[in-house]
């Protein structure tokens, strides 16, 4: 079920970014489009709208069907569909939509004779592809953060609609004309458009990952993440080509051979379409997914970094001067890219791999898988009797009472066991500790995979509490003065009807009693 609905999602945010763009393209790119152009625009509109329609419904059942969790005829016989559509978030929006999809049909019909047509049918086809936002994890969310998610995700989907959606409009633009002029005045348009677009994509996409994978670690280290991972690079390759020909093709249109610029402009665009259609494919594929930030972060590299690895001021100096060393280089480098510099490009390199490794170097620390993990059991005093009490059946034997690592078969074993309060341990994140607990450490120490995780953490919680507790030890210092103690502030019981008042203790002296004023 999971790929037909991948599927269906996919045809229908195709065929809604199509719509936005087709519409988009004739308001803002080539208005009132000569007759071949305007039939073939029309043709396409029309088969985006039947997309559409068409996969409208097919998305709304296998919704249904996995909220009921029945077979497809079982969801139909149930009534589902009809519940989902009546009394969800997701059905209202369904229904707002294919009003406006109705609504489009006559400016369809009418596409590129007259501008106000043209404008109506570019607003709902804007609202129809926004409304997708309200029917997807943004519309889940709740509040202040909710509304900002919500309007993220829909500027999203409206610069996606007007850039992507207009690259094919683009093409047959491109084909169809004969006139130079007309051909560099069209490709100028939709240039800027698209700069436009991807400033919204950047900022609303930062905005949309910051709710949906909340962290670098999770942007690797989960399924979420990573399939994000794989829209980024599909997008980048747009945006390298989109470059490439507002530098070098945009110019040669109005140039001797602005034919052939054309034509080759017509298949990059054409190009540019179909990984378009690929990023629409993943982002079908991200709606049936669970977030990264409420995901279980499995780290797959073998290092991480971590500032906590600087603790000293020497090598804070040494990374904040290599780091803005690299970063220099790395711009100059681009730079010189961007304007063929080639002394540029070398000078930056030479900064760039000359000092870039040792930030590298500072901040990385070797990882586990569960280096970004986090305790699903509070800090409180339930896991920690319950952690104390298997440290002491398991561990106290090689790491001593107190995690020193002199318990009593410590002098039998070749290597010496931990003390878990060493520098070295202590910097380590909880999510280490639980794999070591879990695997081992390598032939010094056994796993203790039997352990369910809940107690395989609450034993991690206990050794954090030991360390904490032996760290304020060493901290506090007895002080012994002669001064008089100061009196403890009043206050009256409502608990304990004997005495309303702690002034008669203020007075009695320290050894009095509760029975003392009762």
């Amino acid at each position: 079920m999971d790929l037909l609905l991948i599927a269906t999602r996919a045809v229908h945010f195709a065929g809604t970014i199509s719509l936005a763009g087709i519409f988009g393209f004739v308001v803002f790119v080539a208005p009132m489009p000569e007759a071949r152009l305007r039939r073939s625009l029309r043709w396409l509109a029309w088969l985006s709208l039947a997309a559409t329609l068409l996969s409208g419904p097919l998305r709304l059942l296998f919704v249904a069907q996995g909220m009921t969790g029945d077979s497809l005829a079982q969801t139909i016989a149930s009534g589902a569909p009809q519940l989902v559509l009546s009394s969800t978030q997701y059905g209202h929006a369904a229904l707002l939509r294919a009003v406006l999809l109705v609504a489009l049909t006559p400016l369809v019909a009418r596409l590129g004779r007259r501008r106000a047509a043209d404008f109506a049918g570019l607003l709902f086809a804007l609202v129809v592809l926004a409304a997708i936002a309200w029917q997807g994890h943004a519309g889940a969310d709740t509040g202040a953060d909710g509304a900002i998610h919500l309007a993220a995700d829909a500027g999203h989907l409206v610069a996606a609609g007007l850039w992507l959606g207009a690259l094919l409009p683009l093409a047959l633009h491109l084909r169809n004309l004969a006139e130079p002029s007309l051909h560099y005045r069209a490709a100028c348009r939709f240039s800027n458009l698209g700069i436009a677009c991807v400033v919204v994509l950047l900022g609303s996409g930062v905005i949309n990952a910051w709710f949906l994978v909340g962290s670098a670690a999770a942007l690797i280290g989960t399924a979420y993440g990573q399939t994000l991972l794989l829209k980024l690079a599909l997008v980048a390759a747009l945006l390298w080509l989109a470059t490439y020909n507002r530098r070098h093709l945009l110019p040669r249109l109005v140039s001797g051979d602005g034919g052939a610029a054309a034509r080759r402009l017509a298949r990059h665009a054409a190009v540019e379409a179909a990984l378009g259609l690929a990023v629409i494919a993943v982002v079908a594929a991200l709606g049936t997914m669970n977030p990264g930030a409420h995901e279980a972060v499995r780290w797959p590299l073998p290092y991480r970094l971590d500032l906590a690895s600087v603790a000293e001021p020497v090598l804070r100096w040494q990374l904040a001067g290599t780091a803005l060393l690299a970063a220099l280089g790395l711009t100059l480098a681009l730079l010189g890219i961007w304007r063929r510099l080639g002394w540029a490009v070398i000078v930056g390199l030479a900064l760039l791999l000359g000092f870039g490794w040792r930030p590298l170097e500072l901040l990385a620390v070797a990882a586990t898988p569960t280096s970004y993990a986090v305790s699903p059991e509070p800090f409180a005093v339930p896991s920690l009797v319950v952690g104390g009490t298997l440290y002491r059946q398991q561990c106290a034997s090689c790491h001593g009472e107190d995690g020193e690592g002199n318990g009593p078969l410590a002098a039998e074993l070749p290597v010496a066991p931990l003390d878990l309060a060493a520098p070295q341990i202590g910097s380590r994140r909880e999510g280490d500790l639980f794999w070591w607990v879990t695997v081992g450490v390598g032939k010094a120490m056994p796993g203790f995979a039997g352990l369910d995780p809940k107690q395989r953490w609450d034993v991690v919680l206990y050794l954090s509490a030991q360390r904490a507790a032996r760290a304020a030890s060493s901290t506090l210092v007895a002080v012994v003065t002669g001064n008089a103690a100061p009196l403890a502030p009043d206050f009256e019981s409502e608990i304990m009807p004997a005495f309303a008042s702690t002034q008669p203790f203020r007075t009695r002296g320290a050894n009095a009693r509760i029975t003392d004023v009762a």
